[in-house]
């Protein structure tokens, strides 16, 4: 809550105060995520976090996937603030991706792609997020594309009973 209200000698009584609720990055980048008319006015803020135990501190694993679970399920999301100041790495980027659609992290993903076509040190996990969240987005098409040749060529055929399969279940799994 913040009350604007001055003593009275202070001559201020503007009804049309705008307080602004914002938000620095890293990058010196200035997000305005709430902006209310009025003396006396209640900001939410919202950042948030998940942990991997049910009485664990933040999780910056458990965060992300919590996070892009909820936005596939359409759900409110409450911890981007938290996501955007430990996104490191190209799943995280791909995952910021599809949660926001914020066309900074599409970028981010095709700058670092690797000219074979994976993301990571040849991560099929992590090329399979970037693909996905890529894939919405026909500008990338191109590199969607190389990405899905790319994971068609780490595929096991041998022996018969993997056939099919990317070597574990959580590779297999992500790979659509």
């Amino acid at each position: 809550i913040v009350d604007c209200t001055k003593p009275s000698d202070t001559k201020i009584d503007d009804p049309r105060m705008l307080v602004s609720l914002l938000r620095i990055t890293n990058d010196n980048e200035f997000y305005i995520y709430q902006e209310e008319q009025g003396k006396i006015v209640t900001l939410t803020i919202n950042n948030a976090c998940y942990s991997n135990t049910p009485s664990g501190q933040c999780n910056k694993d458990a965060s992300f996937y919590a996070a892009w679970v909820l936005k596939r399920l359409d759900k409110d999301i409450t911890i981007i603030p938290y996501l955007e100041s430990n996104a490191a790495t190209d799943k995280d980027y791909a995952m910021l991706l599809s949660i926001t659609g914020d066309q900074r992290y599409a970028q981010l993903l095709v700058d670092s792609q690797h000219t074979l076509g994976y993301w990571g040190n040849q991560d099929i996990l992590t090329t399979s997020f970037a693909i996905n969240s890529l894939r919405s987005y026909s500008t990338y098409d191109e590199d969607v594309i190389k990405a899905q040749t790319w994971l068609e060529s780490k595929q096991i055929a041998e022996p018969v009973e993997n056939n099919g399969s990317y070597g574990n279940l959580l590779n297999t799994a992500s790979v659509t």
